[in-house]
């Protein structure tokens, strides 16, 4: 999870500045070593990861996840209930799937579907 592409007006820059997305804002040096690495990597930036995408889970929703249920649901309902209890943005009230989305379509790819970029250009490839 990190960065934002700019392909939504309101939430696709950044969340931290208009241009800096929080992850890359606080290590621009280690996101640089691992965009530069040459390395097949998947990007889920803010632009697919916002509010307005409905990547949103309303507190309600969170709260009614059983975190007893299994080792991974209980880190679910950790990482969620931080967004909704100490929320360093003020989108919405709930939680904001960033780091969910990520992790899920490391998991499993076929959760989402993808662009793909070359490295160091700035044309987009089907």
């Amino acid at each position: 999870m990190g960065g934002a592409l700019g392909l939504d007006p309101k939430f696709g820059r950044g969340n931290v500045t208009p241009v800096a997305e929080c992850n890359i804002w606080f290590d621009p040096a280690a996101a640089d070593i691992v965009f530069q690495s040459g390395i097949d990597l998947t990007m889920v930036s803010l632009d697919v990861t916002n509010p307005s995408s409905g990547m949103l889970m309303p507190e309600e929703t969170v709260r009614a996840v059983d975190g007893k249920r299994s080792p991974l649901a209980a880190l679910f309902v950790e990482v969620c209930s931080t967004y909704i209890e100490a929320p360093m943005f003020d989108w919405s009230h709930g939680c904001v799937l960033y780091d969910p989305l990520a992790v899920a379509v490391t998991a499993e790819p076929a959760l989402g579907t993808f662009n793909q970029w070359q490295s160091g250009s700035r044309q987009r490839e089907g």
